[in-house]
């Protein structure tokens, strides 16, 4: 459950709403701060990404649902790479 927990303070440092995870089964349900569900990840793939990769697979779900563009990110990460010392290497 902790490992829960390390990802989600990750993409509560980039959302610009509060967002929950709950474990339902074999997927992560992402859940507003008023317990509006957002989103449904598989385990697998939710601890495959990165959270910045799980704030946008929740833009991408809610806004197939919404059917308009959705953005809950906090700034804008287009240029950036899930490693931010790639440059270093």
């Amino acid at each position: 459950m902790q490992e829960i927990g390390d990802k989600m303070v990750g993409v509560w440092h980039i959302s610009t709403i509060p967002l929950f995870a709950v474990l339902q089964g074999d997927n992560i349900i992402i859940n507003s701060s008023t317990g509006k569900q957002l989103s449904s990840i598989p385990t697998s793939l939710f601890f495959g990404l990165e959270p910045k990769e799980i704030v946008q697979f929740v833009e991408k779900q809610m806004t197939q649902r919404e059917g308009r563009a959705i953005s809950i990110l906090r700034n804008d990460f287009s240029g950036h790479d899930k490693n931010p010392f790639s440059s270093q290497n």
